[in-house]
């Protein structure tokens, strides 16, 4: 604790909780304008692959892209898994 007797707190969320706090009207413009300013700053940086593997698959994930192929969401992976499992 500090001598004002605050205290800074990092907390993580997912990202679909970002719209749900910022639409609080309660919540203060300067709260909501340092979670988008976090959000664009880590946006900006995309993530570096530490591994050979990983620099391969983002290869290949940006030469499909290239090609004209769409990257799925979770829940199209998901759905074209099970339909290849045969669940539905």
């Amino acid at each position: 604790m500090s001598k004002t007797g605050l205290m800074s707190v990092t907390i993580r969320l997912p990202a679909e909780a970002h719209s749900a706090l910022c639409a609080k009207k309660d919540r203060s413009a300067w709260v909501r304008n340092a979670i988008n300013e976090k959000l664009l700053r880590e946006a900006a940086q995309p993530a570096r692959p530490q591994t050979a593997l990983g620099r391969k698959l983002l290869a290949a994930r940006a030469e499909y892209q290239r090609a004209g192929g769409k990257l799925l969401s979770l829940e199209e992976v998901r759905q074209e898994m099970a339909a290849r499992r045969g669940e539905r």
